[in-house]
């Protein structure tokens, strides 16, 4: 059976062996071309977005410094990680003196992109998207303990787009996208994301929803699936199973969870 290194991004899951050290699988994201439904039962956090708005426009000849942002998140459920940090972007408008946050965060709450809500009757509800956000100031918690602003850029106003997947992602992206249309980012500073990587086999697909709950499903597999969400985070794990792509997945680890993340430098666009 191949070792290998399960890395879960929000772009897919990658399978590495140890030896060859290069990617013996990937099995990729699926994309959608628009939001899909949300189930009325998922409500969204408080704590998203809730000073949110439109993004705002800026004159071109508006002096904007531009900020990579870190901050203490919330901990990752199931696997006894420390807290992990969050991401973002800071603007400042010399010429207004306003300043601004874009971040990317779980739309409903960190816990629910990482399990499912077991309803009354043992079905799973799953309430696992996430957004970007635009607010006025710099976010409270990018000033808490442990917080870094540090500017990496200068550009003149205009517009910016970028894909949204994780927030670490969403700020690379960000400053791929930047550095696309020009901006080119100071020297002395290179950011650093937090990483929670998972030593599995290679990860056996189970089936849709469908295929496990359906009348024609497989009811011990389905209740397998219900007591591994029911106790996940008050066990000590020697497997997982994913929900990815709209169908589980089932990851048998190597040896026990990790007990902390690592800390990766991702070189800022132009010194890679």
């Amino acid at each position: 059976m191949l070792l290998s290194v399960l890395i879960l991004f929000s772009c897919g899951i990658f399978g590495t062996t140890l030896e060859a050290k290069r990617f013996d699988y990937v099995i990729t994201h699926r994309r959608f071309e628009s939001r899909p439904p949300v189930d009325p039962r998922c409500k969204v956090a408080k704590q998203f977005c809730y000073k949110g708005e439109p993004m705002v426009t800026f004159d071109d000849d508006d002096e904007i410094v531009i900020y990579s942002m870190r901050a203490r998140g919330d901990p990752i459920p199931a696997i006894d990680l420390e807290t992990i940090h969050h991401a973002g972007i800071g603007l400042h408008n010399l010429n207004t003196g306003y300043k601004y946050t874009l971040d990317w965060s779980p739309l409903f709450g960190s816990l629910n992109w990482s399990r499912p809500t077991l309803l009354e009757d043992d079905s799973f509800l799953w309430c696992n998207q996430g957004a970007s956000c635009f607010s006025k100031n710099f976010n409270s918690i990018f000033y808490g303990p442990n917080a870094v602003r540090h500017p990496v850029a200068k550009t003149t106003g205009g517009p910016y787009w970028t894909d949204t997947w994780d927030c670490g992602n969403f700020v690379q992206r960000a400053f791929q996208a930047l550095y696309d249309l020009g901006v080119r980012f100071y020297p002395d500073f290179q950011p650093t994301y937090d990483l929670a990587v998972v030593y599995t086999y290679m990860p056996e697909y189970l089936g849709n929803h469908t295929e496990i709950f359906g009348v024609n499903g497989d009811p011990v597999l389905a209740q397998s699936l219900i007591s591994f969400f029911k106790t996940w985070g008050n066990t000590d794990l020697d497997h997982m199973y994913l929900y990815f792509n709209e169908a589980y997945w089932y990851a048998k680890l190597t040896h026990r969870a990790p007990d902390g993340h690592v800390q990766i430098v991702v070189p800022l666009p132009g010194y890679r």
